[in-house]
Formats: C-alpha cells, structure tokens, sequence
C-alpha cells in the first residue's frame, strides 16, 4: 500500500459550506427583508424555485434599473410571472412565522422542505452537515438564544467547527473505530 494517496481529516467552520450560508443567507432575510444581498443569495441557492435557484441573468432582470429594495422588486415581478409568485408566496410565508417560531422550528421546516434540494445541488453529505447544523440551533435554543438573530450573531461570531474529509480528495479513506462513528 506504499504511495497510495490517503484522504486526511479536516476541520471546516460549518459557515463554510454553502448549503449553511444558504440558510444562514435566509435567516438574514428574514430579519431585514431589505437585504438586497441575503435575498439575492437565496434566490440562486436551492431554497429558490424548486432547488433549482434562479439563473444570473434572471437575478440581473430583477435587479436592474428597480426602484426599491430587490424584495420590492421581486414582489411586483411576482404578480405576472408564476416564478416569481411561488418564491414570494413560501418567504412571505416564513416571514409570518419568523417572529414566533424559534431557529431550530423555522431551520427545521426550511430543511425539511430542501433537503433533497441542497443534497441533489451539493452532495450527498449534506445529510449530516445539516443535521449538524440543526443540532447547533437547538443547543443554542436550550442554552438561552431563542430567537433568530442572536442565533445569528452567536453563529457568525463563533461558528462551530464540523470535521469531516475533503470532498476533492479522490484517493483511499481510512477510518478509525472511533472516527467511524
């Protein structure tokens, strides 16, 4: 086995998968509606339009000459175009609900509702990483921070680490007993 490549352990901040920043994007909306990049974000994430994101040149129509915030905008393109009233509709939907529900409940059914999405979009190891994430939500619920935003500010100030392998590495994985787990 001398000269096989072996893939090694890494340790990854969880905000630098794109499928946390997806939702930690979405979270950020939620709290301010006028963030033009947070929604900008999602709408190329696959959280938009059936886990298919909308493409560049229909986020450039929507943000071009607008009057307004890209909500505003996104908002009145949602009248005539059927792309656009589904993605209203599911964040106004979440909009009403971001005041009473706690981050893990909201994170839950957000990643309930996407998960085949961000899994088919970003791989199949998503399945732990966004079940690490909402254990994370709910540690941070039981420890005091039950509402979005100081989930949101605790997370970006301090985000936990997730040790996994690289998923460029193409060569032979060893693992422990104990990594195993």
């Amino acid at each position: 086995a001398e000269g096989l490549p072996v893939a090694a352990m890494e340790n990854k901040s969880l905000l630098e998968f794109l499928g946390i920043q997806d939702l930690v994007a979405l979270g950020r909306f939620l709290l301010a509606p006028e963030d033009d990049y947070s929604l900008a974000c999602i709408l190329k994430s696959p959280l938009a339009n059936n886990g298919q994101g909308i493409t560049e040149e229909q986020l450039q129509n929507l943000a071009y000459n607008r009057k307004g915030s890209l909500w505003e905008a996104i908002c009145h393109h949602a009248q005539t175009q059927p792309l656009y009233h589904e993605i209203v509709e599911y964040l106004k939907e979440l909009l009403n609900h971001v005041d009473w529900q706690t981050p893990y409940n909201l994170n839950a059914s957000i990643i309930q509702k996407h998960r085949i999405h961000i899994k088919k979009a970003l791989g199949p190891e998503y399945d732990e990483i966004l079940d690490y994430f909402l254990e994370v939500c709910l540690t941070h619920q039981i420890e005091g921070t039950p509402n979005l935003q100081l989930f949101l500010s605790a997370l970006t100030h301090s985000p936990p680490s997730v040790k996994g392998m690289s998923s460029e590495f193409k060569g032979i994985r060893i693992l422990t007993v104990h990594g195993s787990k």
